[in-house]
């Protein structure tokens, strides 16, 4: 389960992190992105960071799901935080962007 204290803030901290340190080849995500200022991001790996940021750890991948796994719960915890999950290879993006 996604803890539901991560904020916007938290994930822009997450970002300048990921920004900074890259991201791990077994994280890049192959499915969904988050968009933000030109720049694409894993959601799972953002969200795991960005925990780190609101509750003192980083949340392994297991921890959650994500993606058509969970399809409605992962794109609504997305949109509460007013960011949308594009795909990749298709024109797809959410109504909420």
């Amino acid at each position: 389960m996604i803890p539901s204290n991560i904020s916007r803030h938290h994930l822009i901290q997450a970002m300048e992190e990921i920004d900074k340190n890259g991201v791990p080849e077994d994280r890049v995500s192959t499915k969904y992105y988050v968009r933000h200022n030109g720049r694409h991001y894993p959601p799972k790996y953002l969200i795991s960071i960005a925990n780190k940021y609101a509750n003192g750890k980083e949340l392994e991948p297991l921890t959650f799901h994500g993606g058509d796994e969970a399809n409605a719960p992962f794109f609504a915890w997305w949109y509460t935080r007013n960011w949308a999950l594009y795909r990749f290879g298709t024109s797809y993006h959410s109504a909420w962007d």
